[in-house]
């Protein structure tokens, strides 16, 4: 990303985005949104984050009118990484915003446990050892834990 693209897009976000922290149930989504009308311009968001943008189905609203809406986002390291390089250039409330955002974010949450880890999980449940205090001894989430005892493998590959 340029220089004046990255102005150009603080200066967007300033005024149109959303910093947002993940939901309870997934605490590491923080993300950066925005929906706008403007098409072009939530394409370029999208080109410069490279991701895709969609198109939000809503009832006719009396802001927007019958205009139709786009939405881009970006999440997780990515979405981090831009907050920290954008926090110097925007307003208070979007500091605020910012930092309540990556005060939520673990970049050490979500990362792949390899098998001896596994192994050595397993043989902690079984020395009855706590979701929570395996969770934290490992640096993942409890659902992780659970995930491992029920053999679910998606949930920790």
């Amino acid at each position: 990303m340029t220089d004046a693209d990255f102005y150009w897009l603080a200066g967007l976000l300033e005024g149109e985005g959303s910093f947002l922290t993940g939901p309870p149930s997934a605490p590491n989504s923080l993300r950066i949104a925005l929906t706008m009308t403007d098409e072009d311009v939530v394409a370029r968001v999208a080109a410069l984050w490279g991701v895709a943008y969609h198109e939000v189905r809503q009832q006719r609203s009396h802001l927007m009118g019958w205009k139709p809406n786009y939405y881009v986002h970006l999440r997780g390291k990515p979405a981090a990484e831009l907050m920290e390089r954008l926090l110097p250039s925007m307003g208070e409330r979007r500091q605020l915003q910012i930092r309540r955002a990556l005060a939520s974010y673990n970049p050490y949450l979500r990362y792949k446990l390899r098998p001896e880890q596994i192994a050595e999980i397993r043989k902690l449940l079984a020395e009855g050892w706590t979701h929570t205090a395996i969770a934290l001894k490992y640096s993942v989430d409890r659902s992780t834990v659970s995930h491992i005892k029920a053999g679910v493998r998606k949930a920790y590959r």
